[in-house]
């Protein structure tokens, strides 16, 4: 059987067709044997280092004949990245799953070895959890996720999270991220396994979230909508009673953030003893105190403004792209 066709009219297309240059690469004790081209292909860091290939020397290291490469990288993070950049199924965008030490091994060598694509992956992965707008402000769903994602504890994640957003520069994500902290416990805090791996200033702002003014702004703001009086009202003696009741009775938002201290329960219970005036007042009163709060945030961390920020993530990432409602 002969082969008929004419070799000189093949054309080798370009980014599918691979030398078979390997590389081993080493941290630690793990090892990882990958082409070279890929590297070269995906990282314009990767493309420097491999650019003038040295030629082999009797000092020079090898495996199976296969030089090596020393990296100083973490192994676990290295091998996650490795397998993100190899793998199109390891690391799948949102809302695919994945866990939180993926996530922030892949960001942290993906901005280290300039893979863009990868790196915006994790900072969309991360985004789901910490929000820029008001709107988008769910703790719940964070916990949980931050719950799902980590393997270590809550609060480890939060700092694990913190520490490498400021190394890449995802300042964004950062208000929101210290705010995370607000329900933590001190102690619990600096007892945590990754509190010592912060810069001097990230632990500044990590106690900020226990300042008096951040703790004293939820009680401000109930007492403030609770004591929303509508001028119209007609039966001011009821809604005031209501009103002392339920600061009575609800004193214990107090030790809620702000922006999750106020439920729709509440909300029902109030409406049992205001009128319509005034029950809409209060609302009104607290989503301007909510959204007061939430435009001062990035201000209590000594962070830019929000402004400032997205004009950041859109360098990024590229603008918001609003869903519709």
């Amino acid at each position: 059987m002969t082969d008929s066709t004419d070799e000189k009219n093949l054309k080798q297309v370009d980014g599918l067709w691979f030398d078979g240059d390997l590389v081993i690469l080493r941290a630690g004790n793990h090892i990882f044997r990958v082409f070279t081209t890929v590297l070269k292909e995906r990282s314009s860091v990767f493309a420097s280092m491999f650019a003038f290939p040295q030629p082999p020397t009797p000092e020079s290291e090898t495996i199976g004949g296969v030089p090596v490469v020393n990296m100083h990288d973490d192994p676990a993070q290295l091998e996650f990245f490795l397998k993100a950049m190899f793998d199109p199924t390891f690391f799948l965008p949102p809302p695919a799953k994945t866990e939180l030490d993926v996530v922030l091994g892949v960001l942290r060598l993906s901005n280290k070895y300039d893979v863009h694509f990868l790196c915006r992956r994790a900072l969309e992965h991360l985004g789901t959890v910490h929000c820029m707008r008001l709107k988008d402000y769910h703790p719940d769903d964070s916990i949980a996720t931050y719950d799902h994602l980590s393997d270590g504890s809550l609060i480890d994640g939060y700092l694990k999270t913190i520490k490498i957003l400021v190394e890449v520069g995802a300042l964004w994500m950062l208000p929101d991220a210290y705010f995370a902290l607000y329900p933590v416990d001190l102690l619990g805090l600096i007892r945590a396994a990754s509190w010592d791996g912060l810069g001097d200033s990230e632990k500044a702002n990590c106690l900020r979230v226990f300042s008096h003014k951040v703790r004293m702004q939820p009680a401000c703001a109930l007492l403030e909508f609770l004591s929303a009086a509508e001028t119209s009202c007609k039966v001011p003696n009821n809604c005031n009673r209501a009103r002392q009741e339920a600061i009575r009775d609800h004193a214990w938002s107090s030790n809620l953030d702000i922006v999750d201290a106020w439920s729709e329960y509440g909300w029902a219970y109030l409406a049992e003893g205001l009128c319509e005036l005034c029950l809409q007042e209060a609302r009104d009163v607290y989503e301007q105190a909510k959204q007061n709060f939430w435009d001062d945030l990035p201000a209590l961390f000594d962070l830019p403004d929000w402004a400032t920020l997205e004009q950041l993530r859109e360098k990024f990432l590229g603008p918001v792209v609003e869903e519709n409602s």
